[in-house]
């Protein structure tokens, strides 16, 4: 099931304020960056899955990890854009073109694989303390921090 509603009060008061900036700017860059944060939004739990490529004439080309995705983003297509444009609070996406690309997603696995690792070498007593970060992704960097510190420590004393 597609998360469409998994940020929290400050990304949402975000996303209300950037449609405003992006349309006084005219700026294209700006405009395909906040049509990625919009994506990611809007299909939180695939972001393993698909990945935004680039937007060009409002169609916007997305990575997918494999031809069953492909086929199954196709089917609800319509409704991605109509909650993209929802968001944008302006018609920015007519269209969105999937396209297969395996080796962007094995780039990702191998990324969370190292995270995964990472976390693990945290204790318990740090994480808990890190909930005092109240920003979710703020606080994920910091445990990462904390993580790769902590192993490079491990490596140096095996020197």
């Amino acid at each position: 099931m597609i998360n469409f509603f998994g940020l929290g009060a400050k990304m949402e008061e975000l996303f209300n304020t950037l449609p405003r900036i992006v349309e006084i700017s005219g700026d294209k860059s700006l405009r395909e960056a906040m049509v990625f944060a919009a994506w990611r939004k809007v299909t939180g739990d695939l972001k393993e899955k698909t990945s935004p490529v680039k937007l060009e004439d409002r169609r916007l080309l997305v990575a997918v990890s494999d031809k069953t995705w492909k086929k199954n983003l196709e089917k609800i297509s319509e409704e991605i854009v109509f909650r993209l444009n929802a968001i944008l609070k302006q018609p920015i996406v007519a269209f969105i073109d999937f396209q297969v690309d395996k080796s962007r997603f094995v780039k990702e696995k191998k990324k969370k694989r190292v995270e995964e690792t990472l976390l693990k070498a945290v204790s318990p007593e740090v994480s808990s303390s890190a909930n005092a970060i109240e920003d979710e992704d703020l606080r994920h960097q910091f445990l990462l921090a904390v993580g790769a510190c902590l192993k490079r420590m491990e490596r140096d004393e095996k020197r």
